[in-house]
This record gives structure tokens, sequence and C-alpha cells, in this order.
């Protein structure tokens, strides 16, 4: 029976794109069940883990395709997420006159 449940909520899992309280509601089961397969059953925990790298390989293909297909705010998300070593960030580098407080550079 419990073998039936755990596939049972694997393939919701898969379907509803990850999302445990959806999938545990159609399971009929609680959240708390989830976490205890997930820990106690290593079947079942990596089962979960390949679906959820699955999803992430499914959303990174979305995204290329929308960045082939000439989508600017997701070519600037790809760059500013992937792209930082060459530049491509939001961070600012703020130089001042001012040390900050408790700071001493004679400690260094």
């Amino acid at each position: 029976m419990t073998l039936k449940k755990k596939k049972a909520f694997l393939e919701i899992y898969e379907k509803t794109f990850g999302n445990i309280s959806v999938a545990c509601k159609h399971s009929n089961i609680s959240r708390q069940t989830f976490y205890n397969w997930r820990k106690k059953d290593e079947d079942f925990a990596e089962k979960e883990s390949e679906i959820k790298e699955g999803l992430l390989d499914f959303a990174e293909t979305q995204l290329f395709s929308a960045i082939r297909n000439g989508r600017t705010a997701e070519l600037i998300f790809f760059l500013k997420t992937k792209g930082r070593e060459r530049g491509y960030s939001e961070q600012m580098l703020i130089i001042t006159d001012e040390l900050p407080s408790g700071f001493d550079l004679e400690e260094i």
C-alpha cells in the first residue's frame, strides 16, 4: 500500500512541477509524511531528487529557447546569473573616504 502511495505521490509531484503541497493534497498524505519518506527511504529520496533535477533541466531548456527567440528579459537574467565573472552584475562598488565605524586600518 505504501509503495503505491509513494509512486502516486511522485507522479503527481512531477506533474505539478515539484509542488510539495499540491502533491501531498492530491495524494492524500501529510507534508510530514512526505518528509518522513524522503528521510527514511533512500529510493524515494533519490527518485524525488531526480524529478527536481529533471524539472530544473526543463526550466533551463525553456530559458535557452526564450533567449534564442530574442527575449531580452531572459537574456539579461542569464547574464546576471551566469555571466557575473564577466561583469554582468548589478552589484555596486561604493568608494568613500570614510571608514566604517569601528574599522581601523592599522589593525590590518
